[in-house]
């Protein structure tokens, strides 16, 4: 068989594995559910310095509550290149509990964030996005990785075709060999092409490729403007109902963070804060936390000397609202940003929400 004609075979067949169609928007009945898989908890794991022990302690301790992890590891040059450290205790220890792993390939470098320069050089050349798709795949060959996770953001909103490329040809050099591909995308309330933060990201176009599109539906107040809700039930929700008129519904993970943002009055910009301080900072003050009846989010004022604060943040009680809309609309699960971070009653919670051991 001619090799063109072949390329265009595996083509057309990932194509219609992957392409479900995309599920109706409404809401399924009460109590109805999808007799298919366990819902999926995947997680992102990062060490934020050598020697961080929550990650990992916390891996070990609820490894029964996840179907997932996305350690944060492999940074994806311009020229298609990889680097990155394999997190071997980490992955061993997801391995010997059935917890697959999938290699999360991201354009972050610290002093610049995520470069979206980088991506942009990535993206528009075809050599480099062809140099990168040979990298990963021999990395999850090489490294006994189930998958991957693309986590590419800061996009330039005209890549959205080369974006869209690049998924479709991973896709496939994956999953005709059985390997996972997921992305992380920025939540969206419609599809604007000239967004500079999510315009990249054409959900209908990248769907069909993808076997988990993770919603990041957190940053809904980012640290860089005023003060608000990392993520608010009715803005969860919205971004929901967009997402269903495009991808089906069992390919979308809801993303549940375990932070919050300081504001100091006064001042401009926010600082993030993981629950385990927020919890510490409560403890040690006495604070009362508040609850807002309408956006379903804790959040703490409190002065500190002469300095009035503000956090809004992401507990269990918050989370227990966005984990009934993965069952109200049937979705496929969550991907919790990130281990280690989240309040420790989320635990029990999933279990009881979504069934699990």
């Amino acid at each position: 068989m001619a090799p063109g004609l072949l390329k265009t075979l595996i083509a057309v067949a990932a194509f219609f594995l992957a392409r479900t169609g995309p599920s109706s928007p409404s809401t399924p009945a009460p109590g109805s559910r999808s007799a298919t898989t366990r819902r999926a908890v995947v997680a992102y794991y990062s060490e934020y310095y050598p020697g961080e022990r929550r990650p990992y302690e916390t891996l070990c301790a609820q490894a029964g509550r996840l179907t997932a992890i996305a350690p944060f590891a492999y940074y994806l040059d311009a020229s298609g290149h990889l680097s990155g450290e394999h997190p071997t205790r980490a992955v061993n220890v997801a391995k010997a509990n059935g917890i697959k792993v999938l290699a999360l390939l991201h354009n972050f470098s610290r002093g610049r964030g995520f470069d979206g320069q980088t991506a942009h050089r990535l993206l528009v050349n075809p050599a480099a996005r062809g140099r990168a798709v040979t990298e990963i795949l021999a990395l999850v060959r090489g490294k006994g990785y189930d998958g991957i996770n693309l986590d590419l953001e800061n996009v330039p909103p005209s890549d959205r075709a080369n974006y869209t490329a690049f998924v479709r040809e991973l896709a496939m050099a994956l999953r005709p060999l059985g390997y996972l591909v997921t992305a992380s995308v920025p939540a969206k309330l419609r599809d604007n092409p000239a967004d500079l933060w999510a315009g990249a990201f054409d959900y209908t176009a990248i769907a069909p490729w993808l076997d988990q599109i993770m919603l990041m539906t957190y940053d809904e107040y980012a640290p860089s403007g005023k003060p608000g809700p990392v993520a608010s039930l009715p803005w969860v929700e919205k971004v929901l109902r967009y997402a269903l008129t495009t991808i089906p519904r069992r390919k979308i993970l809801i993303g549940l963070a375990g932070y919050g943002y300081e504001w100091v009055e006064g001042r401009p910009g926010g600082k993030a804060r993981e629950f385990p301080a927020i919890q510490a900072l409560v403890d040690r003050l006495g604070i009362t936390p508040r609850w807002d009846a309408v956006r379903k989010v804790p959040y703490l004022v409190y002065r500190e000397g002469d300095t009035q604060k503000v956090i809004w943040y992401e507990n269990s009680w918050s989370a227990a609202y966005k984990l009934d809309l993965v069952e109200r609309y049937d979705l496929g699960g969550v991907a919790l940003w990130r281990l280690g971070a989240e309040d420790p009653r989320l635990w029990p919670l999933l279990r009881s929400k979504f069934g699990l051991a």
